[in-house]
């Protein structure tokens, strides 16, 4: 039997899933592992306008999704709207689509900067990191010393995605948390999901060499 998803939608704390459902065309989450925001995005037909003037939402408002399949509800965080994109046709109509990101993910967050690291743990870097945006660290993280490491013109999250990386081990932004985990527990975890072929409408599958990294 084929596999039926619901959602559920919440915006600044209210339940707005029985006002988007009759204009829904898309909901997408984006589960993003390597330290990088999770991403929330929304895209509704609009033909009443009410998205892009009544309804209108404003940046840096609270999203939350919940996305039911078979009986397993996946809670995809706390979001924060950075961006509304609105377009229309004479074919297609006006489509609205709200995208947010992680709650967290200011500006200052995605600041490039250049700095030397020198005779430091990986988990005081991920702490430094942690204290200076106001999130939790999660999970477990070596006391690996890095003896010089360059950040040169990167974000913080990019640079300590990169590190991490090096070091087998990878991040996701969800709640205000820097959530780590292993690459090789991630490899052999056991699946959330399963679906077959026949459930879906389209997938797409990629296999590649690059960012892959292997046990030292």
């Amino acid at each position: 039997m084929p596999s039926e998803a619901t959602y559920k939608v919440i915006l600044n704390k209210k339940d707005i899933s029985a006002n988007i459902s009759a204009d829904l065309i898309s909901l997408d989450y984006t589960d993003e592992v390597a330290g990088q925001s999770d991403e929330l995005s929304i895209t509704l037909q609009d033909s009443k306008g009410l998205w892009k003037y009544e309804w209108y939402p404003e940046k840096g408002d609270e999203l939350q999704a919940y996305i039911t399949v078979n009986g397993k509800t996946l809670d995809c965080g706390i979001f924060e709207i950075d961006e509304v994109e609105a377009s229309g046709s004479k074919d297609a109509g006006d489509v609205v689509i709200i995208k947010a990101l992680a709650a967290g993910i200011k500006d200052s967050v995605r600041t490039v900067k250049s700095y030397a690291h020198e005779n430091k743990t990986l988990r005081e870097v991920a702490a430094t990191t942690a204290n200076k945006y106001g999130f939790k660290l999660v999970g477990e993280i070596p006391n690996i010393i890095l003896s010089r490491q360059t950040q040169h013109r990167e974000t913080d999250l990019h640079f300590l995605a990169s590190i991490s990386a090096e070091n087998g081990l990878q991040f996701s932004l969800r709640n205000k948390q820097l959530i780590f985990t292993s690459i090789f527990n991630l490899e052999s975890g056991n699946p959330v999901f399963s679906f077959v072929k026949s459930d879906l409408i389209d997938y797409n599958i990629k296999d590649k060499t690059a960012d892959t990294y292997v046990r030292a």
